[in-house]
């Protein structure tokens, strides 16, 4: 039971018969490249961690796939949302792969001999004694001379 409008008011709300009868606007996909280019500035934000930033900007570029895809038979805003959300996770996603595979290059093989090991042909030497490097140390390790000579 609605109350009937006053006529000397207006009346700003739609009856529901008006209401049914407007036509049916289907929002714009923005969704999926705002989606897409926020992911791709925190990738790129996270590329000191590789192991973040790999995940998420190959999620915005999964994003940005699905609305370009979308947003293909429209073109316009929805579709430069969803090239940029492209572009910058794509390129979010080149350099973390690019800083995660940069490291194995400095990292020595399996077949590099390491450096504590002397090599095999060579024998091995004892280091020289202390009484051969100082001759005035005597055998217990005394200095005789600094000994107290007795008066």
């Amino acid at each position: 039971m609605s109350i009937p409008p006053n006529e000397s008011e207006p009346h700003y709300l739609p009856s529901r018969r008006q209401l049914f009868r407007l036509p049916r606007r289907y929002p714009l996909p923005y969704g999926w490249g705002m989606a897409g280019l926020c992911l791709g500035f925190i990738g790129l934000a996270l590329c000191i961690f590789p192991v973040l930033g790999v995940p998420i900007s190959s999620f915005g570029l999964f994003c940005g796939l699905v609305g370009f895809v979308v947003s293909l038979p429209r073109s316009g805003v929805t579709l430069r949302w969803s090239l940029m959300g492209l572009a910058l996770s794509g390129s979010a996603l080149a350099i973390n792969v690019a800083i995660t595979f940069a490291v194995a290059g400095y990292v020595p093989g399996r077949n590099v001999e390491p450096i504590w090991q002397p090599p095999e042909k060579r024998p091995y030497v004892s280091p020289p004694s202390s009484a051969a490097i100082v001759p005035e140390i005597g055998v217990k390790g005394r200095n005789p001379a600094r000994q107290a000579k007795p008066d």
